[in-house]
Formats: C-alpha cells, sequence, structure tokens
C-alpha cells in the first residue's frame, strides 16, 4: 500500500482485462474516487462514444484531442483536473506535463504535427 506517490498507489485494485491492465471502469473508479455510480457510467458513456474503450486508449487519447472530440460529439469535455486524475492513475504524462516538456526540448519548433 502507498508505494506510489500521494495516494496513487491503487493501480493494482479492480479487474483487469487478460492483457493485464485495468478495465475502463476500474480506472474512473481509482482516478476519481469521489465519483458517483451515475457519474462513472456518464464518463464511460462519453469515452466510449468517442472509441475510448479501453486503459490502452485512455492512455493514448489523454490530452486536448480527446475533449476535441468529446465537444464535436455534443458532449461536456473533461475538466483538467479529470484529465490529470486519469493520467496519474495511468502513469502516463499529462497534456500540461507534455506541453512544457515540448516547449523545453522543442524549442521554437514547438509548431510541429499537431
Amino acid at each position: 500500500r502507498g508505494e506510489k506517490k500521494s495516494g496513487s498507489g491503487k493501480a493494482g485494485s479492480g479487474k483487469k482485462t487478460a492483457e493485464g491492465r485495468p478495465r475502463l471502469v476500474d480506472i474512473l473508479r481509482n482516478a476519481k474516487p469521489t465519483w458517483s455510480t451515475k457519474e462513472r457510467s456518464a464518463a464511460q458513456a462519453k469515452l466510449n462514444k468517442v472509441g475510448v474503450r479501453t486503459a490502452d486508449d485512455l492512455a493514448r487519447e489523454l490530452g486536448p484531442k480527446l475533449n476535441e472530440r468529446i465537444k464535436a460529439e455534443g458532449m461536456h469535455p473533461f475538466t483538467s483536473a479529470t484529465i490529470q486524475a486519469f493520467a496519474e492513475y495511468l502513469g502516463v504524462p499529462s497534456p500540461s506535463e507534455l506541453k512544457s516538456g515540448e516547449a523545453a526540448t522543442n524549442g521554437s519548433s514547438s509548431k510541429g504535427a499537431s
């Protein structure tokens, strides 16, 4: 317990897929423990509607493009705090970390493919 920083040691809780990754519902439950069942269901439906069905899908899609796709479907985007919580739980860089890392490593050439 508590092997990771600031309470994110829950990565092992919940059922896992055949590949050993947490299920999307477990990611939602553990990344946002204050959400009600209704809120988790709504978030999962929102993600499913834009093609995010697995932990790998979520890790790959985290960032501004995810919220753009959600908005294009007429739904409310996730808050930056929620995106950050997903990233922390999955152990991937958050969009804000990527932005600051890009600026530091790419200098003025940050206008690349987006």
